[in-house]
């Protein structure tokens, strides 16, 4: 008994400790998952946030670069401004500069033309006075008509170089006005032609920077869509990523009832092996204790003498007069053998088992 009741508390233990680490290896089944499931959610989040610093960084980028060419070609359009008015003003200083030796130049000439005119006018007056004072000299020596005559001449010549002159300064001025005004038509053809060339610049620097600019806008769409189709893709990943979460945290549950259902069967059975072993040992000493008063009884009734055993057989409505009978089981040859462990062979009164294991 006490070995069938040490068996017994074995196989509890060993069920008790089969149940615990069970117990264990699904908590520590259900912390790893926990774990991973975090670490996962946290990933997914850097993602997310990377993904909005790095499209956000990208936009603060672009706009930077349109903001820098903005200003670079409104520095490029001042700069050409700028220099456009420092060549204009360069240029009226040189026109006024031009006009000033222009006028200087023009008061020298009239200043020599003057000097000439004053020059031909005493050449002129030493002329006609060595003319009159021929003429005197002939009018002295000729007659008044011979000195008339010389005197007409001498006003005809006078009169005649007079013309000369004043035909020749008036060429020489329209010469001078025509160079001028040659001059100062060129100058203004130059100056339009200037202008001219620093507005085609300036719309060509326009056009440039206008084509600039939609060509960065069109590569920033192209970005952006990029990262928005990056974004979905993403967006889809992770969906995809999450049913499969879905799906193994659906099937780790399945499994892990099933592990549950199993612990559950087997805490049944054991309960309802400790209950089987709990009623056995009951049988067993129950059993036990009518063998022993059985036993008892049997030993008791041996050791009475016959006249006893005759009293009894009458008080119970027997036949004092039949024999006394042996026990209806004979000793087997091996339990009649005397062992040489026990000692010596006891009396047997018909009562011995077959073996030892019944004796058990």
């Amino acid at each position: 008994m006490d070995a069938v009741q040490r068996a017994f508390e074995s196989q509890i233990r060993r069920e008790e400790y089969k149940r615990v680490q069970l117990q264990n290896a699904v908590s520590l089944e259900e912390e790893r998952l926990l774990r991973e499931r975090e670490k996962e959610e946290r990933e997914r989040i850097r993602q997310h946030m990377t993904a909005a610093q790095h499209l956000q960084r990208l936009q603060m980028e672009e706009y930077d670069r349109l903001e820098r060419a903005r200003k670079a070609a409104l520095t490029t359009q001042n700069r050409e401004a700028i220099d456009a008015e420092y060549d204009r003003r360069l240029h009226e200083k040189q026109y006024a500069k031009e006009d000033k030796l222009k006028y200087l130049e023009y008061a020298r000439d009239s200043a020599e033309e003057m000097a000439q005119q004053k020059v031909l006018q005493k050449d002129m007056y030493r002329e006609s006075v060595r003319q009159s004072g021929q003429s005197n000299m002939a009018a002295k020596k000729g007659s008044a008509l011979t000195s008339q005559s010389a005197w007409n001449w001498s006003c005809m010549n006078t009169e005649y170089l007079r013309q000369q002159a004043l035909q020749l300064n008036k060429e020489r001025m329209e010469d001078k006005e025509v160079k001028r005004s040659m001059t100062y038509h060129r100058a203004r053809e130059e100056e339009q032609a200037r202008i001219e060339y620093h507005q085609r610049k300036i719309e060509e620097t326009e056009e440039k920077a206008r084509y600039m600019e939609a060509a960065k806008l069109e590569s920033f769409e192209r970005q952006r869509e990029a990262l928005q189709m990056r974004s979905a893709d993403i967006h889809r990943k992770v969906k995809h990523r999450e049913q499969e979460d879905m799906a193994w945290r659906a099937a780790q549950a399945e499994k892990y009832q099933s592990k549950r259902e199993r612990a559950d069967w087997v805490e049944m059975q054991k309960k309802r092996l400790i209950k089987e072993m709990m009623h056995r040992r009951q049988t067993l000493s129950h059993d036990q204790e009518m063998l022993t008063n059985a036993l008892s009884e049997m030993r008791a009734t041996q050791s009475m003498d016959d006249g006893t055993w005759r009293k009894i057989l009458q008080m119970r409505g027997g036949d004092p007069a039949a024999p006394r009978l042996a026990s209806p089981r004979q000793p087997s040859p091996r339990a009649a053998a005397p062992s040489a462990r026990s000692g010596p062979e006891p009396a047997d009164y018909g009562l011995r088992p077959r073996s030892a294991r019944a004796a058990r």
